[in-house]
């Protein structure tokens, strides 16, 4: 960025969110705001306690504002809320599988009570030192803390974070993809049973079944709707 402003490069691929406004308006500058094809989100460890009960992960899902995520902490430019693995430029992308319920404390204290949870619950969150991750990691804690949820923030270096997800040594972690062209790359080895990048520990034979059937056949269509 201090490159670009002092003259010695006249093109970077990505630009700090606290200063995107001031080069936008500007006037000096060209810029193109596109999406990628990579995701970040939160790891639900299904393996332990207290993910392994899905009316408390449904409560979380309940709970997080992706919005508020986009406007306070991403500035309305470093992303979109959504609920696939899919971005709008991929074409497996499906509008309808890209939904997502709006937020509701109520409902999601609903959820705790059939989890024999009603007072709620606590699980550790970690994330990397990042100031941005970091920000959206107390976004989620504010988000839960109506329904008596307490989410206690630790911060790990990339690499520490990285070997815990491997290891299912974690309750909830946050990461990223980058993202790849082929659709299949970013969603097989994260959701099939024993998948390499499975950190949730996450098994579904409908899902598995699903998954075989779309990396075996060339109709495009035919895999986005599977993918659907």
């Amino acid at each position: 960025y201090q490159n670009l402003q002092s003259g010695e490069l006249d093109v970077i691929d990505s630009i700090p969110l606290v200063e995107f406004k001031e080069l936008q308006e500007s006037g000096d500058y060209n810029i193109s705001i596109e999406q990628g094809l990579g995701f970040q989100g939160i790891y639900l460890n299904v393996t332990q306690p207290p993910f392994d009960n899905k009316q408390l992960r449904q409560a979380v899902y309940r709970l997080v504002d992706r919005e508020a995520i986009v406007k306070a902490v991403l500035r309305d430019v470093g992303g979109e809320a959504g609920n696939s693995p899919f971005s709008e430029e991929s074409w497996a992308y499906s509008e309808e599988s890209d939904q997502y319920p709006e937020r509701s404390v109520e409902e999601a204290k609903a959820l705790l009570e059939e989890a024999g949870k009603p007072d709620g619950f606590s699980f550790t969150l970690k994330t990397d030192p990042s100031p941005i991750n970091q920000q959206i990691g107390q976004v989620v804690q504010s988000n839960l803390k109506p329904a008596g949820i307490d989410v206690k923030l630790e911060q790990e270096e990339f690499g520490t974070l990285l070997d815990d997800s491997t290891n299912g040594n974690f309750q909830a972690l946050f990461l990223g993809w980058s993202g790849r062209i082929d659709p299949d790359l970013n969603i097989y080895d994260f959701t099939v049973t024993n998948g390499d990048f499975n950190s949730s520990g996450y098994s579904n034979p409908k899902v598995d079944k699903l998954l075989n059937e779309a990396r075996t056949t060339s109709d495009r269509d035919k895999r986005k709707e599977l993918y659907g």
